[in-house]
Formats: C-alpha cells, structure tokens, sequence
C-alpha cells in the first residue's frame, strides 16, 4: 500500500486526533465501554491498510474519503448500541442477563446497516465511472472489516464489561440526562404552524425546478478544464520545466523525454495558464470537460438510483412502503437543496464534488436506516418510559465527531483540492442530517395521518373465537425483556 505524497500526513494525523477526541468524548458519556469501540476502530484501520498493503494497492484521496465514510458507519454502529445500553439502565429492576438483550438487537441494526451499504459500495466498485470506482472498493472492504470487529467483537467486549462491573456503569449512565435535540423542539413549534407546510413546499419546489432547469448546464456548476502539453525543445530542459510548474497542475499520462501534459483546472483562466507557462517553449492548450462534466453526473446518479431500487426492496420487506417513500423523498429532494444552494452561492465546483456526490448517498443510507431500526424501538412502551427522541442524540454525535475531524483535515492540510473536498463533504452531511431528521419526525407522523384516513385503517385489535386479543408490536426479545422487567 503506497501513499502517493506527503500530503497525507495531514489526513492521517486528522484521523488519529479524531480517534483521541472520540474517545474522550465516549468516555465522559458512556465510561469504559465507549473507549472500546474508538479503540477498535483503530485496530480495524490498521487491519484496512495492512491489507492493501499486502496486494499492493495505492490509496488515493477519493480511498482516503472512502475510508472516513467507513469510520461514519462504525460510530453509528457503536453508538446505537451505547445508546440502547444507556436506555436499559433507566429502568430500576434491570439485571445483568438483560443486557445480552442489548447485543442482540444491535446484531439485528448493524445487519440492517450493511446490507444495504455494502450492495451500495459494490454497485459504486463495479458501475460508477472509473477513477470513482476506488471509492467502492476502500468503502466495501471497510464495511467488510469494520462490522465483524465493531457488531461482534468490540459490543461483545462492551457488554461483557457493563456486565462485570454493573453496578459502577449502571451509576455513571444513570448520571447521564440527554435532552430532546433543541433543533427538534424548534422545528416541533414552527411545524405546528400549518402554512409554514407551504412554504416549505415553495422553497423545496423552487429549489429542484432551478436544479433541474439551469443546474446541469450551468457555467457556474461546472468549470471546463485545461489538458495542457508542453514540449521542450531539449531534452535536458525538462527538469527545469517540471520544477517551474504550478504545484496545482495534475501531471497527466508520462509522455515522452521532451514531452509533459498536465489537467488544469477549469477555476484558472487561460491568461494565468499562459502567465505560468512562460517561455516554456512550445504548448498547446485544449478546452476539455471529458473529467468534469455532466456526463459524469449522470452516470453516478445513474449508479446510485440503480444500487437504491435494489436497497429499496430490502427497505420495503423490512421497515415497509412509509419508510421507503421517506428515503426516496429525503434523499433526492435534499440532494436539488443542496446543489441548489452550491449555484446559487457560485461556489466553485471541480471533480471533487462526484466524491462527495457518492458520500452523500452513502451517509443518507446511513442516516435512514439509524431512524428506521429506531423507530421500530420507539414504538415499545418499555422504551418510551422517558421521551424517545432522547435515543436520537446518538446520531448528532456521531455527526459532530466526523465534522470534527473534517474540520481538522481542512486546517491542517495544504492541498487545495482536499479543502474543497471537505467543504464539499461537510455542506452534504448537514444537509443529510437535517433533512433526515426533520423528514422521519414530522413527514412519518403525517404519512401515517394520511394512511389511516385515506388508505386503510390499522387495526389494533382482531377477534379470536369470539373474544378481542390485543395485537402487541413486540419481537420475541422484546418480549423477554419486559417479562424479564416484570418479574
């Protein structure tokens, strides 16, 4: 495995200092337990390096991105069961037997997590254009470490503690009060307003008629690029040449002795490029958006809605129609905001942005199936003994821990394309974040009006010989842990 240059020193001191921060952070909420995942986290990053370090492959930015969307999907893993441990300690007769409960239904979360990811990563390794498929081979192979060692080893290893030392861990959660999201008690009073529905509407309305109207063929999403050739009258000049070219020209194919090409990118004009080229001797300057175009966008939203259609029936055996048409509606109607609000700005858009384009659908697979496999909890009585949004809070940590450390990468790199990246990365993961959130609190209590007064009625209760049996959403270890409580 070779790192191509020295520019990443800065990602990979980013990621142990996030790793450092987590676990400080884990540990003030969650004691000893929370230390173990970040740790196995870093166990499974060296397992990811040592193996492509054995077939002798080479890491490259879009891996090195694909690598920090692996480590996303660890922590949400770790913390849906810290979070699920934290739950089963407010209840005052809970016993040390109940806690294996706590693995099992992470089991059953962290199965719902990677299926659907890992068909995505796959779908991305093998379809999307050829300098992003990297991205699904780094993602796939971190999915196909991180879940064995972060599902089974690292929550076994935290339960097995919790278990050991019950009474110390079962004080400190027991010290813990997590309250209701602020921007959900926010958004609960402005979304009792029912005409703030409509402009709502209008803004989301707005937002994907300007996308798809100017979006794709817009001068300001999409900057063509130089492919600059030079050559050199003699040989031994080149090296003189080589060290005179701007450190932000991307060298492109070997060429010949007296011969060098490089892509430039489209934010420079053709007076600086000929400003830099100097009396460099002969160049020639070709006008190309065969790396940067829509075209490519094309085909990744091509890929992405191909690797969704398959997801979604997975989505609808398992969580239902609602949920499906909640990810559907989320994901493309954030994805019109976001690049809406990039037009609009004039942000520059390079090649990075198909990087970020592909870890937004990642993260909002993620983020879907966190609420899903929630909600499936939110609906037990035992579980809602306090406010069940509380279990929630997990998801906002875990979103600040991965903008911690992109915020970090950005400040200590000096590589323009990187910065770009992570500015890129982090617009989309709020945007992803929010959107979700807001669209499975408030669109699932409406779809569910909407279904029990135009499409059918649940019925709660079914006769049997005669007499009324109440139909009870509970799985089978639901069940044992209430009866557990019970007694």
């Amino acid at each position: 495995m070779v790192l191509p240059n020295s520019g990443f020193l800065y990602p990979s001191l980013s990621i142990v200092a996030f790793l450092i921060a987590a676990s400080v952070l884990l540990y003030r909420k969650y004691s000893v337990p929370g230390v173990i995942f970040p740790a196995s986290i870093a166990l499974g990053l060296v397992n990811i390096l040592a193996i492509l370090f054995f077939l002798g492959s080479s890491l490259s930015l879009i891996g090195f991105i694909a690598l920090v969307m692996g480590i996303f999907y660890a922590i949400i893993i770790s913390l849906y069961l810290l979070n699920l441990l934290k739950k089963l300690f407010d209840f005052e007769f809970i016993s040390r037997d109940n806690l294996f409960l706590a693995f099992k239904k992470n089991i059953a979360f962290a199965a719902d997590l990677t299926l659907p990811t890992f068909i995505f990563s796959v779908f991305v390794a093998f379809l999307a254009p050829l300098h992003l498929r990297e991205f699904g081979i780094s993602l796939s192979l971190s999915i196909l470490v991180f879940f064995p060692l972060i599902a089974l080893l690292a929550s076994s290893w935290a339960i097995q503690y919790a278990r050991n030392n019950f009474l110390h861990v079962g004080n400190w959660y027991k010290t813990l009060d997590p309250k209701e999201d602020a921007f959900i008690v926010k958004m609960k009073s402005l979304f009792n307003n029912k005409y703030l529905y409509w402009v709502i509407g209008c803004l989301l309305s707005s937002a994907i008629i300007m996308f798809f109207t100017i979006g794709i063929n817009s001068p300001f999403l999409f900057k063509k690029n130089y492919l600059v050739t030079i050559e050199v009258g003699d040989a031994g000049n080149i090296g003189s040449l080589v060290s005179s070219v701007p450190n932000f020209w991307s060298p492109f194919g070997k060429g010949s002795s007296s011969i060098r090409s490089y892509l430039v990118d489209g934010s420079q004009s053709i007076e600086s490029i000929k400003s830099s080229l100097g009396s460099s001797g002969s160049f020639s300057i070709q006008e190309t958006n065969a790396f940067n175009d829509a075209t490519h966008l094309k085909e990744i939203l091509k890929v992405c809605s191909l690797s969704l259609l398959l997801i979604s029936t997975y989505i609808f055996i398992r969580f239902g129609f609602k949920n499906l048409l909640l990810l559907w509606v989320n994901t493309f109607s954030s994805l019109a905001l976001c690049c809406s609000c990039l037009i609009v700005a004039r942000v520059p858009i390079v090649s990075s942005i198909f990087t970020a384009l592909l870890c937004y659908f990642f993260v909002s697979l993620l983020y879907h199936l966190y609420w899903f496999s929630s909600a499936t909890l939110s609906k037990l009585d035992w579980f809602n003994k306090e406010n069940k949004y509380s279990f929630f809070y997990g998801v906002d940590s875990s979103l600040k821990l991965c903008l911690f450390s992109f915020f970090l990468t950005s400040l200590l790199s000096v590589n323009e394309e990187l910065i770009l990246l992570d500015f890129y990365v982090f617009t989309i993961l709020l945007f992803s974040h929010y959107i979700s959130k807001v669209g499975f609190i408030f669109l699932e209590e409406k779809l569910d009006l909407f279904k029990d007064k135009y499409l059918w009625r649940k019925e709660s209760e079914i006769k049997v010989v005669g007499e009324k049996s109440e139909v009870e959403n509970f799985d089978e270890y639901d069940e044992e842990l209430i009866s557990d409580i019970n007694s």
